[in-house]
């Protein structure tokens, strides 16, 4: 049996993500697919724009067996460490064979030969980034260049990619973990991740155009996204990171910079930067932007917010960042076999949250998974999800 797992955000289901899923079967001849899906805020920093059990019931609608959620701790991390969290949990159900992503190159070999050069050179890429980033050149750049001396090919074309970068992370884990578990390229098709515009009657747009759409009018997006997000969208309205300004003022001034110093992924006075730019800044767009240098990506920034608006300090960090578990979100009717499958596997099955089910469960699961919760409620108006169970249709 053939079981291939993706990982997403699904920020929102759009038209390419359907195309993945069905490239994804049909190159691994799979029987069934298992998402680890993000939930309530992701890799980019991005809030969710609908809440996590819609967009697992709208997977499920596209084409995907089951949806597990993976724990904020991992969802809102850097690349690296978002890619090995969603791996691990693929190993651990026991099941998967195959492990799709999409990216932008045609050759797995090259990501390979990237992920490869990255684990065995470790620390001396690291110095050499952190010489460049001294230098005054840009964290991404820095990496390319940093990375560039241990690969015996030109990088640039390949490094600069979101989509390839993310590729080499779970080629990464996948080697790190020593996974049985067999890596399969799905080439994206036109668009790119760093698009922000949709062009009229466009078919094929990114998440971030999308969003950057959601901004202005819903129905400019009705051609990129299947029937089911646009309705869902219209129906149930939708969050954008400018929703979450109020709170993480508030959040910041509360901390003050001693606090901001505890924060996860703050380091090097940056907790100064952010106190003083909250007080500079009329928006949420605004802030993030006065924030961001050569050093800090906006991407890092807008994880930072996160991090602020969820309380995870390099402490909490650090204790929940091994955490594993299978939180379903949603499962197909007539595939509901998998669920006995993972629950035979070597990971801590949860079909749903319960109190009989987190009495079961170790200090460190419990926190990870009160922290879903937590983000979840703050993401959407503080809406209970304690009881919120699997429904299967």
């Amino acid at each position: 049996m053939n079981i291939v797992g993706i990982i997403a955000e699904y920020n929102p289901m759009h038209n390419g993500h359907i195309y993945h899923i069905k490239k994804a079967r049909e190159l691994t001849n799979a029987d069934y697919s298992i998402v680890i899906m993000s939930g309530s805020f992701t890799e980019q920093g991005n809030i969710a724009t609908l809440d996590k059990f819609t967009r697992a019931k709208i997977a499920v609608e596209c084409g995907a067996d089951l949806v597990l959620e993976l724990p904020t701790v991992y969802a809102t991390s850097s690349a690296e460490n978002f890619a090995k969290g969603a791996v691990n949990i693929l190993n651990s159900l026991g099941c998967v064979t195959h492990l799709a992503f999409g990216a932008e190159t045609e050759d797995i070999n090259n990501l390979k030969k990237i992920a490869e050069a990255k684990i065995s050179y470790e620390s001396e890429i690291l110095e050499k980034k952190k010489q460049y980033l001294k230098d005054g050149i840009t964290a991404a750049n820095a990496e390319y260049l940093a990375t560039m001396d241990f690969v015996a090919f030109d990088l640039k074309n390949i490094l600069e990619e979101p989509n390839n970068l993310l590729g080499v992370e779970y080629l990464k884990a996948l080697i790190e973990s020593h996974s049985q578990i067999k890596p399969v390229l799905v080439h994206r098709l036109k668009t790119n991740h760093r698009d922000n515009k949709i062009e009229e009657n466009c078919v094929l747009a990114s998440s971030t155009a999308i969003r950057e759409a959601l901004d202005n009018t819903l129905e400019e997006i009705s051609s990129s996204v299947p029937q089911n997000t646009y309705s869902a969208l219209e129906k149930n309205g939708y969050k954008l990171n400018k929703n979450i300004w109020e709170l993480l003022k508030f959040s910041i001034l509360k901390l003050g910079k001693e606090g901001l110093k505890n924060i996860q992924d703050v380091s090097e006075g940056l907790e100064n930067k952010l106190y003083d730019e909250l007080l500079n800044s009329s928006s949420y767009d605004e802030f993030i932007h006065n924030v961001k240098s050569k050093r800090y990506t906006l991407s890092r920034i807008k994880r930072i917010c996160i991090y602020i608006l969820l309380g995870i300090t390099k402490e909490k960090y650090t204790r929940l960042c091994n955490v594993n578990y299978a939180r379903v979100l949603k499962v197909k009717t007539d595939s509901s076999n998998l669920l006995s499958l993972i629950s035979s596997g070597n990971t801590t099955y949860i079909p749903k949250v319960t109190d009989e089910i987190l009495d079961t469960l170790s200090n460190e699961e419990k926190e990870s998974i009160y922290l879903d919760i937590l983000a979840n409620n703050i993401s959407h108006n503080m809406n209970e999800d304690f009881t919120n169970s699997i429904v299967v249709k």
